[in-house]
């Protein structure tokens, strides 16, 4: 019987089993994948990712995995353009962008080392239960072997698609469409130092994200409405160049670049809050919650949830997980709601309001306030800090060129 049993070894699934087996708890994480392994992801960690992996005493293997530091962060928003630096979260100035198949097996041993039990390819299909209440999974090896866990606690730790919550009967909390497809891959000879993101909003409507990461490369993700994949879906590769050629400011950086032919992406981007907790299971991660990768919380929120859940674990001291779960799903829900709805906003790709232009040409000449900006979503600032009427409007005032 162990403490706590998680579905899912990547970046949600991995920090849990660290940090619960660091506590004296016994754990197993399972994972259908082998690894080092990929996985869709546009793999960027904000300052407040960074800050956190540092408090748990990773700093410097992060630092290792040899992606570099980000500081700073280019926002071309139709023409606007907004350069600088995003507050420190916790003394943490840089932003890192690793590939997948390298972090999520770094953390994974992270928590192995910590006395965690990892099990790779291995598909959970089933649950085990008592009367209501969970106990334990079924999964299978990969020789087709049956086997059981069993667990004060199931962890759902298995992304957006999360066969825990299928099989807990997760209720959907909030539903909000799919609005953009989202496609990406990498460039070579991109000198950068910093993620640039572009937003062309109407008659227009695409986005795009560079970011550098591991061996020299750059990752480039670009966006563009739901509606009009099927028209585009004939030829992506099209469509993908395209969106870059419809954002000069990113194109014309791109002339002595290759990229590498394979494409990667997902035609449907689902933003939802999931039922987190329940008798004997909970949800981490994506499982939990997703959001369009507009604004790159994945990762972050992943860290997030894990230390949460393990927190809430810890202030029970263990002896009641239920509760534990329960506790962490509020905390969570209170936590996700501003960026969940700001995400939300931005990934519908439309052009802003004339209010936010001109805030926007009105941070130009004001550091700190691009610095509280771009904060949002390092994690330093929450939306509703931000975006009080109080502060847009001291912003406004203390912009020369802003005239009536």
């Amino acid at each position: 019987m162990y403490d706590v049993v998680i579905v899912g070894a990547r970046c949600a699934g991995a920090a849990l089993a660290l940090l619960l087996a660091r506590r004296g708890m016994t754990v197993a994480v399972l994972d259908r994948d082998e690894f080092p392994s990929d996985t869709l992801s546009g793999h960027y960690l904000h300052q407040c990712a960074v800050a956190r992996l540092a408090g748990w005493g990773l700093r410097d293997g992060l630092a290792a995995l040899g992606a570099p530091a980000l500081q700073g962060m280019l926002l071309d928003l139709d023409g606007v353009v907004l350069e600088g630096e995003p507050l420190a979260v916790d003394g943490e100035r840089f932003a890192f962008c690793p590939r997948r198949h390298l972090f999520d097996s770094w953390l994974r041993e992270q928590a192995r080392a910590a006395g965690a039990h990892v099990h790779t390819g291995v598909r959970v299909d089933g649950l085990l239960c008592d009367a209501e209440r969970v106990r334990g999974v079924v999964g299978r090896s990969r020789t087709g072997e049956r086997l059981e866990w069993n667990a004060r606690l199931v962890v759902g730790a298995d992304g957006m698609q999360s066969t825990v919550a299928r099989l807990a009967g997760a209720r959907m909390l909030e539903e909000r469409p799919s609005y953009a497809c989202n496609y990406y891959s990498y460039w070579d000879g991109l000198e950068l130092g910093r993620a640039e993101l572009y937003v062309r909003g109407d008659g227009v409507r695409r986005f795009a994200v560079a970011a550098p990461t591991n061996d020299g490369a750059t990752i480039i993700n670009v966006a563009w409405p739901q509606e009009e994949h099927e028209r585009l879906r004939g030829d992506i590769e099209g469509a993908y160049l395209a969106t870059l050629r419809a954002l000069p400011g990113l194109w014309e950086k791109l002339d002595g670049a290759t990229r590498e032919p394979r494409l990667q992406g997902l035609v449907k981007n689902p933003n939802f809050i999931r039922q987190s907790a329940g008798p004997g299971w909970a949800l981490i991660g994506d499982a939990g919650c997703h959001k369009d990768p507009v604004t790159a919380q994945g990762m972050a929120d992943a860290l997030r949830d894990a230390e949460m859940l393990a927190d809430a674990i810890s202030l029970t001291s263990g002896a009641n997980l239920d509760t534990a779960a329960s506790t962490y799903e509020a905390a969570r829900n209170r936590t996700i709601a501003p960026m969940f709805d700001y995400t939300c906003t931005l990934a519908q790709l439309t052009s802003p309001p004339p209010e936010m232009r001109a805030l926007a040409q009105a941070m130009q000449s004001q550091p700190r306030a691009l610095a509280r900006f771009f904060g949002v979503m390092a994690g330093s600032v929450t939306v509703p800090e931000f975006f009080d009427p109080a502060n847009l409007g001291a912003i406004m005032q203390g912009a020369p060129e802003c005239v009536p």
